[in-house]
């Protein structure tokens, strides 16, 4: 519902207002990757391409994160500036 709610939202200022957020993450705690994944799924509701938020997941330590990057990469493939290599990432994981 949360991701609906943001959804709803303007778009560049969610985005950059998530983007900023998951910059802050503690990268100690032990839901730091499901964070980002969070983060990169609002963005992905939205279809605000963040490749920074992206490689950030899919460097994640949890398989089910960079899995979940892969599929946003895929689906992004079109609009983002370095897809292949994102792509290959994912690939070779």
């Amino acid at each position: 519902m949360a991701k609906d709610a943001l959804a709803q939202r303007p778009i560049k200022s969610t985005a950059v207002a998530i983007v900023q957020w998951a910059a802050k993450l503690n990268a100690k705690d032990p839901r730091h990757d499901h964070h980002l994944l969070e983060a990169l799924a609002a963005c992905a509701k939205m279809e605000s391409v963040q490749s920074a938020l992206l490689d950030r997941v899919m460097r994640a330590k949890d398989h089910r994160a960079r899995a979940f990057a892969a599929r946003i990469a895929g689906r992004w493939d079109d609009r983002l500036p370095n897809a292949d290599a994102f792509l290959a990432r994912a690939a070779n994981d």
